[in-house]
């Protein structure tokens, strides 16, 4: 043993042939375990592990007298993010920042003095980012969705919050969302009679593509309200703002939600939306194999987070809204992230 390491070539060949071993040994594991599920999914697990060991590298500390650069300030997930939550140990902000947070800084804070009694928040998991590991996200195709639920009782993360909003509030949230130096004066008096509008066309067609519902109505409402070609000029440019922030984002009219609902109580009819929350979804594509209408398709991951197809987007909370049963969040871009009240 001494003349091999005091031979670099002759350790060098044994340790080859040693991590060689383990690679089969760690292949051999993971298809015993995942190989039912296909090749892919055991190719991804190596992957994963390979990418442990390829990309370790040492890190020198810096020489000299070094000024500390500011650090980032970690955000709060959305799932954790629950400002009427009650006070106590199962607290999420509380949790959050005194634990998570310093966790997510590189910092070794003191343990949780609630977890001696083994009280926790619920969905911690989500400060755990699955961006960088998936290969895959689902991708929601409104067009195919019925509203049956079983994307989001069947994820093993709950990484599908399933939301239903009424017309009115998506209106609402998605003007909200679209200020950026724009005063929104001559739309956001007529919203709802917008709302109104676009309930009337989604009604009259129910084939409409709700995508086309905004500009219809929004013409239809403008007409109904006698603007003369100046007004309709000068509001054009938020107009194409709010519709922006409306079309990009897909909304669904489903026969439990939309329906039903308008069936029993009319006005109150809500849009299903399918978002995904990005920290939480490893991936694993079960939603698209439950999914018995080929709503949900699985879409390639590049290594950034794709753009905001489908609600694939970082959330980020701006505005709440509650109508009746319905209770949601349209957020940055067009991620709405909170889940339909019961």
């Amino acid at each position: 043993m001494a003349r091999l390491f005091q031979d670099p070539a002759a350790l060098g060949l044994c340790l080859a042939e040693l991590l060689g071993r383990i690679a089969v040994g760690i292949r051999k594991q993971l298809s015993k375990k995942f190989g039912s599920k296909g090749v892919q999914v055991v190719e991804d697990n190596v992957r994963v592990i390979r990418r442990g060991f390829d990309e370790v590298i040492a890190v020198e500390p810096a020489a000299g007298d070094v000024a500390d650069e500011p650090g980032k300030v970690p955000r709060m997930p959305i799932l954790l993010d629950s400002p009427n939550a009650e006070q106590g140990p199962g607290n999420p902000g509380r949790f959050w920042e005194q634990v998570c947070s310093l966790c997510q800084m590189g910092q070794d804070g003191i343990a949780d003095p609630f977890a001696a009694i083994s009280a926790i928040p619920a969905a911690t998991g989500a400060v755990r980012d699955m961006s960088g590991v998936r290969l895959e996200v689902p991708d929601f195709i409104a067009t195919k969705c019925t509203g049956c639920g079983q994307c989001w009782t069947q994820c093993p993360d709950s990484a599908i919050p399933g939301l239903v909003n009424s017309i009115e509030d998506v209106l609402t949230a998605a003007i909200d969302a679209s200020v950026n130096g724009l005063r929104m004066e001559r739309i956001r008096p007529i919203a709802k009679h917008w709302a109104q509008a676009a309930r009337k066309v989604i009604d009259q067609n129910p084939a409409t593509p709700i995508a086309d519902v905004w500009t219809l109505s929004y013409r239809a409402v403008s007409e109904k309200l006698g603007w003369d070609t100046e007004r309709k000029a000068a509001a054009e440019p938020e107009f194409q703002a709010v519709n922006a922030r409306l079309v990009e984002f897909p909304l669904a009219r489903t026969k439990p939600f939309y329906d039903a609902v308008e069936s029993k109580s009319k006005g109150m009819g809500g849009l299903l939306s399918i978002t995904i929350n990005p920290e939480a979804c490893k991936g694993c594509n079960l939603c698209v194999e439950v999914c018995p209408d080929g709503a949900l398709e699985s879409a390639r991951q590049d290594d950034a987070l794709p753009p905001a197809r489908g609600g694939m987007v970082n959330p980020l909370q701006l505005s709440n809204f509650r109508r009746n049963r319905f209770h949601g969040t349209i957020g940055s871009g067009n991620t709405f992230t909170e889940v339909c009240s019961p």
